[in-house]
């Protein structure tokens, strides 16, 4: 008689807290937008993030013709590698207040699955 692996009930429980964490996360950002569509917050977002993404770009070349001794093709794509990190920082952080409620969210309904599956193991015996 095969005994069942330990392995497949902790596949069950990763994806569980998976789940359960992407319904958190779904249920807490739609209460956020409070009425407004996402695209339009995305949008904003985007439209905003102009600056840290020049400022990027400047620092990406910059750091790139820091030696002397440095190509134009480097220098381009220093240049090219900084604004894609500042655009996307500037996206994170002017969509804060929403990614933050989402992450909540998320981190609320996980540790509601934990919490379940601790009390599965380690049950409370009252009396």
């Amino acid at each position: 008689m095969k005994h069942p692996s330990p392995l497949n009930s902790y596949v069950a429980y990763v994806a569980e807290l998976a789940i359960s964490g992407f319904k958190g996360a779904l249920s807490v950002g739609r209460r956020s937008l409070k009425d407004e569509p996402a695209s339009s917050v995305l949008s904003h977002s985007v439209r905003d993030s102009w600056k840290p993404a020049a400022i990027g770009a400047g620092l990406g070349v910059l750091a790139s013709v820091w030696k002397r001794d440095t190509k134009l093709p480097k220098a381009l794509w220093g240049g090219i590698v900084g604004s894609a990190l500042g655009f996307a920082g500037g996206v994170v952080w002017n969509s804060r207040s929403v990614t933050g409620a989402v992450v909540r969210g998320a981190i609320h309904n996980v540790n509601a699955a934990r919490d379940e599956r601790w009390l599965q193991l380690n049950p409370i015996n009252y009396g």
